[in-house]
């Protein structure tokens, strides 16, 4: 009989044992889960929190931008054509990204202003907009102060030109500006000079706006890679300032 009894009492904390393991298993896996649910929102917030800092910041450029352009437009008394439908397109997308009605007065007062699209002459004629009437627009992207400072030297008397040093700013410059041509460096750190030329052809506007990439390489793989992205020209560094010029003017002015 005391055998019967320790055997049975023997079973049930066997069993016991053995509920108890699999409770804690079951446990661990419940509080595991948890924690990697945990940690797969907080990577969703943290995304979430970038992409809002970003869009807040090509919010504040465009408004900053917009203001000066409505304002810009009437002083001048008179829009063209062109300039109001690139004006709507640009407020447009402003407001689907959150913008505010801040500017809503300033639109309705351009919309009225009244439009020209010839001067006396017959020629077409924009208003002195972004202050770019007579000078095409540039936009270089390097790494290097140095090289920033040539290509400017070398064209700013007949060209505009805005300089980058970090490549991840491209994109937000490209909502408020239209470059006719880029410079571009094929190294850089974050992104590569084809890396740039997947976001300048990712804007409708410049699919087709010349490029010229500048590299301390001149192997012919780099040079094919370039040419296959669109590339215009290619120019070795250290480059002559007035190589760069003519490069320029042979693509801007034919």
């Amino acid at each position: 009989m005391e055998n019967a009894t320790f055997a049975v009492f023997m079973t049930i904390a066997g069993s016991a044992a053995f509920i108890g393991g699999v409770f804690q298993v079951i446990m661990w896996k419940l509080n595991r889960r948890a924690a990697l649910k945990d940690k797969r929102q907080d990577m969703e917030d943290e995304r979430s929190t970038e992409s809002k800092t970003f869009v807040r910041a090509i919010r504040l450029i465009m408004h900053d931008r917009l203001k000066f352009v409505m304002e810009t437009h009437i002083a001048a008394g008179w829009i063209s054509v062109d300039d109001l439908k690139n004006l709507k397109d640009m407020y447009e997308c402003y407001r689907d990204l959150g913008g505010n009605g801040l500017l809503e007065h300033l639109y309705d007062q351009v919309k009225k202003t009244p439009l020209k699209t010839k001067n006396a002459q017959g020629d077409f004629e924009k208003p002195a907009l972004l202050e770019l009437k007579h000078k095409p627009q540039i936009l270089a992207v390097d790494d290097s102060t140095t090289t920033l400072q040539s290509i400017t030297i070398a064209l700013k008397a007949d060209y505009h030109v805005q300089t980058l040093l970090n490549p991840l700013e491209v994109q937000a410059v490209l909502f408020q500006n239209r470059p006719s041509l880029f410079i571009l460096d094929y190294l850089m750190p974050d992104l590569s000079g084809l890396d740039v030329i997947k976001i300048i052809r990712g804007f409708a506007e410049h699919r087709h706006t010349p490029i010229i990439m500048l590299t301390g390489d001149d192997a012919s793989g780099t040079l094919e890679k370039a040419l296959e992205h669109g590339v215009a020209e290619f120019i070795t560094k250290p480059f002559k300032l007035n190589e760069l010029k003519n490069t320029v003017d042979k693509i801007l002015k034919g």
